[in-house]
């Protein structure tokens, strides 16, 4: 929701990427970084940081932090901005 005389900054979208589909993040990333667009990994379960122990029966967040990515997001993205991040992810994942 957008409140009157508020606009939604929209921060920090992601994608997820459906398990049975051939998926390689870092791909993506590197893709990304080479075209000058700026994304980041998702977030690791906690129980995967070195302080915290492993918890393996977490399925869930092991599985989606492998094939996610936080998406670029800033106030005066264009659609054209958008455009070109898309086409970016679906030749990725049509290769």
């Amino acid at each position: 929701p957008e409140p009157e005389g508020t606009v939604n900054g929209y921060w920090l979208p992601n994608v997820i990427i459906n398990s049975n589909i051939n998926f390689d993040r870092q791909f993506l990333l590197d893709r990304f970084e080479n075209d000058n667009i700026d994304a980041r990994v998702f977030f690791w379960p906690l129980s995967l940081l070195p302080m915290f122990k492993d918890k393996p029966a977490n399925t869930v967040s092991y599985s989606i932090y492998k094939r996610a990515i936080n998406l670029p997001s800033y106030h005066d993205m264009t659609e054209s901005d958008m455009d070109r991040v898309v086409k970016k992810i679906l030749c990725c994942l049509n290769n």
